[in-house]
């Protein structure tokens, strides 16, 4: 039987993308790294400093995430450190953002996701752009045991159905 100490849940966090061009990039990354502490991180990989984590989510995008403050404000805190050279845009109510927790957090994604999750592949700290339960999702694991989506807040209800239930499924399987 799973782990019952497995949880999901939501959470409420700002999100903010930032999009630069290859041109712009490196004055954005400076003024980022200089003032919040954080290196922009590569593709696939997250940096974090304080309350803000940064996700590489492509080239030249990232998204910053934050849990003490609005969107609104960390757009703009953003805005002003990209002094015109990046396209700074507030997420945080267009997605919806969950937790899902515990020893078998793993085995409940494994259900609707097809990337491989395992931790030798996908480590604390990985971040990817996919499809969970035919869901377009931001995933990430800030710790071995832990992992956080974003989904399109119109699809939360759906996911959170989803995600509940292949959570049942994986703590009564014998």
């Amino acid at each position: 039987m799973a782990d019952p100490a497995t949880t999901f849940s939501p959470i409420d966090l700002a999100l903010v993308q930032v999009t630069v061009s290859r041109q712009s990039r490196g004055s954005v990354s400076s003024a980022i790294a200089n003032e919040l502490g954080i290196e922009l991180p590569p593709t696939g990989r997250s940096a974090s400093a304080g309350d803000l984590l940064i996700l590489g989510l492509g080239p030249e995008r990232w998204l910053v995430i934050a849990e003490k403050t609005d969107g609104w404000a960390l757009e703009k805190r953003l805005m002003t450190l990209a002094a015109g050279n990046a396209l700074v845009a507030d997420q945080s109510d267009g997605r919806a953002v969950f937790a899902l927790t515990g020893p078998s957090a793993q085995d409940v994604l494994a259900l609707g996701c097809g990337l491989d999750l395992d931790a030798s592949v996908f480590p604390a700290g990985a971040c990817a752009g996919t499809d969970i339960a035919g869901i377009q999702a931001f995933l990430w694991r800030p710790k071995e045991t832990a992992f956080r989506m974003a989904v399109p807040r119109s699809m939360a209800q759906s996911f959170a159905h989803w995600a509940e239930t292949s959570l049942q499924a994986v703590l009564h399987r014998p």
